[in-house]
């Protein structure tokens, strides 16, 4: 058998946004009464707002960013941030970026859709490894995962382009829209049985039920557009629930562990160290003795 030597055409990528340096990846919850004095830097800053409220402040403008929004700061931009009074989670990352469009999403209040906020997740979980140690990121004694700077770098752009896309330019393609509008309904349904039901166990075929598709069909959609599992992502909003009411200080751990209907206080105790790294008391201790923000 003889084999024929085929030349393929190839196809030179543009690479549209690059970052070129990254400085850190920080990860706060902050009290009700945390307030920020301000700063500026040489680098631009995406703020992004995991849950809670905060109010963000520069010489110029004020807004107030809610659970899922982001702002980002261009290079030298004075600014100060604070709780719009309540406890907030958030995600701060700094770098460098060469990006013809990125002042498009500048300065003022972006959308995050449950994709991005997935890229921004990882982001974070590569980040706090991989810059341990610098700027004030805590330092973490694991060792940083295979490619984990490159994974950063890459969640962290396709967040930008990603970001530009949701906030500044409109898709033209019909179809592509009208698909787009049907698989975020569908991660609407889901989302919204998850909060309704956060003290309870999920069944996905109530799930199916309610929503009029398949279990495998959303199961398919909600992997393809979160990039977790349906179950992954409850398991995070129950961890996510149990943070906010450890920060409030006015239930037990057994009591939460019982609210949010785990099978036993140790068994929530081990999914909240493996989401947060952490013990749920070692979660409660640090927040007391840091009444301003602490990293997780």
């Amino acid at each position: 058998m003889s084999y024929k030597h085929k030349t393929l055409e190839a196809t030179v990528v543009n690479n549209v946004c690059q970052i070129t340096k990254l400085y850190s990846t920080y990860s706060y919850f902050h009290s009700q009464d945390f307030a920020f004095s301000g700063e500026y830097h040489d680098t631009w800053e995406l703020v992004y707002v995991y849950s809670g409220s905060v109010i963000i402040e520069t010489p110029e403008y004020k807004f107030t960013l809610n659970k899922n929004q982001a702002f980002l700061h261009s290079p030298n931009e004075r600014h100060k941030i604070r709780s719009n009074n309540v406890c907030c989670s958030l995600f701060i990352f700094s770098f460098d970026c060469l990006c013809d469009n990125i002042d498009l999403i500048a300065h003022k209040p972006l959308k995050i859709s449950p994709a991005i906020s997935n890229y921004l997740i990882v982001a974070i979980e590569e980040g706090l490894t991989y810059l341990s140690g610098k700027n004030n990121i805590p330092e973490k004694n694991q060792p940083v995962k295979f490619g984990g700077g490159q994974v950063l770098k890459n969640m962290l752009e396709l967040s930008l382009i990603s970001l530009i896309r949701l906030n500044s330019f409109s898709d033209t393609n019909s179809a592509q829209k009208k698909r787009v509008t049907s698989n975020n309904k569908i991660v609407d349904i889901v989302i919204d049985y998850f909060k309704k039901n956060i003290q309870n166990k999920i069944l996905l075929d109530d799930l199916a039920t309610i929503s009029g598709y398949s279990v495998s069909h959303l199961s398919a959609i909600f992997q393809k557009e979160i990039g977790i599992s349906m179950k992954a992502y409850f398991n995070r909003m129950r961890i996510d629930t149990a943070k906010e009411l450890l920060s409030k200080q006015s239930m037990s751990i057994q009591q939460i562990s019982d609210y949010l209907n785990f099978d036993s206080v140790q068994y929530f105790s081990l999914r909240f160290k493996k989401e947060t790294g952490l013990t749920p008391s070692q979660y409660a201790n640090y927040f007391k003795s840091q009444t301003s923000y602490h990293d997780v």
